[in-house]
């Protein structure tokens, strides 16, 4: 029988049903082409994703906490063999930094970085113990992926890495199957009389909702076809969601701003509005810009990471100052006044084949 030739990664993830982090695993791994073999690792008990390729071998650790997957991953990779091991979770990098330090096997350790160092908040000693760890097993890395130049430096001064090993790439998008769920279906909240504008994402504090509501309120008021709706549901802060109705309902908007909860596709959303809008405090690189921009909808981002290779002024977004309601406001109030030329600007991703080559 001849030996496979193929090259093997092995994809790890804590869970299937977090945020962006996960899915751009699931889209770089729907990015490889026949030259590889895909095994995806999840170290808790989480369904399968829906857009995993059927070829890809999967395996399910069962475990509540990732750390507790330390020894199984260590067999998976004895095992399995690979040539490089990957992931997107920073509960299971240092694990795999780890492992080729006990396992002196000839594999790469690839892990892709969400938040930038400083921006984690550490609030326990095993928090701060964890942040020590993390720096002495980062060393051991091949490469650590940062999403932004930005989160680079943070990466080289927090965890005192070489820079060579530290590699800026955007998030990258399924194109195909983003087209087809943004296709299934017309959003029937919508009325095609009104401006629709959208927002997605976790309700919490960091992603600025509240400063969303309060810059569309006085625009809203001086037009009542303009609609808000924000997809989504309560992580991380409980009471945020009151907190928001509450907002709305004391701006009197309660019929043009709509806290819609959680959609599985959220996709024809995007695609149907008139405009999104990401008002987030911090962010790594969100995929719902990269996402709507790709739709065809153009976008308001705040500056909380540097937009220059996909948000162009007024030709399909404009970019403001983070935190800061009024700049919010401005940026909204020139979108709708002006006419994008969404197919001028092509987004183009990252090709993963070279990277595990």
């Amino acid at each position: 029988m001849e030996k496979d030739k193929r090259i093997k990664v092995i994809f790890f993830t804590a869970s299937t049903s977090g945020g962006g982090a996960e899915k751009i695993l699931f889209n770089i791994i729907a990015s490889l082409d026949d030259r590889h073999k895909s095994y995806l690792v999840i170290t808790s008990k989480d369904d399968l994703p829906p857009n995993i390729p059927t070829f890809v071998e999967t395996y399910k650790l069962g475990f509540n906490n990732a750390r507790k997957s330390f020894f199984k991953i260590i067999q998976l990779i004895k095992s399995i063999r690979p040539q490089y091991v990957f992931t997107t979770s920073s509960s299971i990098g240092y694990m795999l930094a780890l492992s080729k330090y006990f396992l002196k096997k000839d594999f790469k350790v690839i892990v892709r970085c969400a938040v930038p160092p400083t921006e984690i908040i550490r609030t326990s000693f095993k928090d701060v113990l964890l942040k020590y760890v993390i720096r002495f097993s980062y060393k051991k890395c091949n490469l650590l992926i940062a999403q932004t130049s930005f989160m680079k430096e943070d990466l080289i001064k927090s965890y005192h890495v070489p820079s060579q090993k530290v590699q800026v790439i955007r998030n990258i998008i399924n194109k195909s199957y983003l087209s087809q769920q943004a296709s299934l279906f017309v959003p029937i909240e919508f009325d095609k009389e009104q401006f629709n504008v959208v927002a997605s994402g976790a309700l919490y504090s960091v992603k600025g909702f509240d400063l969303l509501i309060k810059a569309m309120a006085p625009i809203i008021r001086t037009d009542r076809k303009i609609h808000l709706w924000i997809l989504g549901q309560e992580r991380y802060e409980v009471g945020y969601k009151d907190f928001l109705q509450g907002l709305i309902e004391e701006c009197g908007e309660n019929n043009n701003i709509t806290l819609l909860g959680y959609r599985d596709n959220p996709y024809p959303y995007y695609k149907s509005a008139d405009l999104f809008v990401m008002s987030s405090r911090k962010e790594g690189f969100p995929n719902v810009v990269l996402e709507s921009l790709y739709l065809g909808t153009p976008v308001v981002a705040s500056d909380c990471v540097d937009f220059r290779e996909v948000i162009f002024e007024g030709i399909n977004g404009y970019v403001v100052r983070k935190n800061n309601v009024e700049a919010l406001k401005e940026g909204i109030v020139k979108a709708l006044r002006t006419s994008f030329n969404m197919g001028k600007i092509e987004l183009n991703n990252y090709d993963y084949n070279n990277l595990f080559s």
